[in-house]
């Protein structure tokens, strides 16, 4: 299984630094075709089961604490004070590795769900036309608008799941810091926090990209209102162009925190 997980790293690292990454300027270029949604379906289901396989191994650690106290109980010969100490370390290691359950099961939970996403996004991907996966997203959400009902629906849920992977993920990452002392030896914890990472920062740059296309539109919807109140206006074509250079906003900072349906009803 180790193994298998070291593969599957390995593999999704190539995929990424191939034709996924989204440093710096934050342009998709060649992540935002057809692969790229193959790929986070993969990335998806490998979270999946490397959370799976955590959540087994918790569930034995839990069991060996159990078993411990039990023992520790039984052992008359001891102080009280004695017993009182040990089975005190023995919940701060159930209570710590309790937590960390929850939160790991929460993302296997929300990894299939989200695998499930892709999967059938995948064929309505190919079907729309569309070669960009921002432009598709773009359109889907139109059409969401134009008809509501079932289209609206289905897009809010499929959105929601994104934004609640990528929540977990970080909530997973500040539990698994946080209980890192006690829990940090698990087998399988530390290849989970890296997929786990790739996933959120995966679905981060998307978002990132899919806001960067909005202002792309924005600015260039009000400079063609610009120029066209240039034209009603005769003003010089030179001057103006001068003037809208020198009154342009700076970009402003991507925020990747917002969720799905607040990027794409505000458009910015």
């Amino acid at each position: 299984m180790k193994t298998l997980v070291i593969q599957i790293l390995a593999a999704c690292s190539m995929t990424w630094s191939a034709g996924m990454a989204l440093a710096g300027g934050g342009a998709m270029g060649g992540a935002t075709e057809f692969t790229q949604l193959l790929n986070n379906a993969e990335l998806a289901a490998s979270v999946g089961k490397q959370a799976q396989m955590v959540n087994e191994q918790i569930l034995s650690k839990i069991t060996q604490i159990d078993q411990l106290t039990t023992m520790q109980r039984n052992l008359q010969s001891l102080s009280s004070g004695d017993i009182s100490q040990a089975l005190g370390v023995y919940r701060q290691q159930k209570q710590a590795y309790t937590t960390l359950l929850r939160t790991v099961s929460q993302l296997r939970d929300s990894a299939s769900n989200t695998r499930s996403v892709f999967d059938r996004r995948n064929q309505d991907f190919l079907a729309s036309g569309q070669t960009d996966l921002r432009n598709y997203i773009r359109y889907e959400a139109e059409l969401a608008k134009r008809k509501g009902g079932v289209y609206k629906q289905r897009l809010d849920q499929d959105l929601g799941a994104l934004d609640d992977l990528q929540a977990r993920s970080v909530e997973f990452q500040r539990v698994a810091d946080q209980t890192g002392a006690i829990t940090g030896n698990l087998q399988g914890l530390q290849q989970l926090s890296q997929l786990s990472a790739m996933q959120a920062g995966e679905l981060m740059e998307l978002k990132a990209a899919v806001i960067s296309q909005n202002a792309d539109r924005n600015q260039q919807a009000q400079e063609a209102q610009a120029n066209a109140e240039a034209k009603t206006n005769l003003y010089d074509a030179t001057v103006q162009s001068t003037r809208d250079r020198k009154n342009r906003p700076g970009t402003p900072p991507i925020d990747t925190s917002k969720n799905w349906n607040q990027i794409l009803n505000t458009g910015n």
